[in-house]
């Protein structure tokens, strides 16, 4: 009994297969090719000082799927911590003993693998990509000079129009 349902079962799905052309694959609604973007971050992890920046960057899409991050600039606005207000104030720590990015810049490549659309509330369609980064970047600290660093991430996009994601 289950060999016949299971012929029955690939009987019908070359069935469907032949019938028709449609497809529920469709193009792209929106292609990049220059993209200029600006931003905004944290820079949370020591304990001694934050920064918030203001980032701007440069993008050139090759095609669909890989892009090239050509140019990434930042520059912080730092301020101290209670923690290394309190050192300073009782054990006389000099501000020059903790260290703090002044600027930073970098470039990355992107690898966006995927792209979709779903619907909000089935009335309003939304476009979107999961992307990938891999790159280098540069950090400039304020008394002691210039550091390398590697970048690992990703990041989701939304498309609101043709020229604003």
């Amino acid at each position: 009994m289950l060999f016949l349902v299971r012929a029955l079962a690939l009987a019908q799905s070359e069935e469907l297969e032949k019938r028709g052309v449609t497809s529920a694959i469709q193009e792209r609604a929106h292609r990049m090719s220059h993209e200029f973007s600006v931003g905004g971050g944290l820079l949370p992890l020591d304990a001694m000082w934050k920064a918030g920046y203001p980032q701007g960057s440069y993008t050139l899409h090759f095609n669909d799927y890989i892009a090239w991050q050509v140019g990434r600039f930042a520059y912080a606005l730092s301020w101290s911590t209670g923690l290394r207000d309190q050192l300073e104030r009782d054990f006389g720590v000099l501000p020059t003993a903790f260290d703090e990015v002044e600027f930073f810049g970098g470039s990355d490549l992107m690898f966006t693998p995927f792209y979709g659309k779903t619907t909000l509330v089935n009335t309003l369609v939304l476009y979107f990509d999961f992307h990938f980064l891999v790159g280098v970047s540069v950090f400039k600290f304020k008394t002691s000079g210039v550091r390398p660093a590697v970048n690992l991430g990703g990041g989701i996009r939304h498309f609101t129009n043709q020229y604003v994601s």
